[in-house]
């Protein structure tokens, strides 16, 4: 692994609010706003967006698996506060990459997709205390 450059609501727009809202906040507490992780197998790349209260696979430009995006597509993207963070973190280059085997790309998508937090990557990209051989991944 290298270093590169919501809650949701009842009410109209409530999505994007809280999306907006959870983004914001995210990027001032992560140091660096490091929240988007671009997934590489070396043949694709997908990314994923570790959120407050969910993480979300983004395919740029076109998907966000946040509730927002999901309901309010109906034949035309309509970027949710994930895909427009997407690119501003691209520009500024506030992103972290993993590159993983196929299969442990699936489970991470899987494991986000499901459940709604990619548990195995949030492992991998977790501090480790140095004082045990672990490595520095920030």
């Amino acid at each position: 692994m290298t270093t590169a450059g919501g809650g949701y609501s009842s009410s109209p727009g409530g999505d994007r609010d809280a999306c907006e809202v959870e983004l914001r906040a995210s990027m001032e507490a992560e140091p660096g706003g490091y929240r988007y992780v671009r997934v590489d197998t070396g043949e694709s790349s997908v990314w994923v967006y570790l959120g407050e209260t969910g993480d979300y696979v983004i395919v740029p430009f076109s998907y966000c698996s946040c509730g927002f995006f999901l309901r309010n597509v109906k034949g035309e993207v309509k970027p949710c506060s994930h895909l427009k963070g997407l690119v501003g973190t691209l520009r500024a280059g506030r992103y972290r990459e993993v590159k993983l085997s196929p299969s442990d790309a699936v489970r991470i998508l899987a494991e986000a997709l499901v459940s709604g937090y990619a548990f195995t990557l949030r492992a991998m990209l977790a501090p480790r205390d140095k004082d045990v051989g672990g490595g520095d991944y920030g």
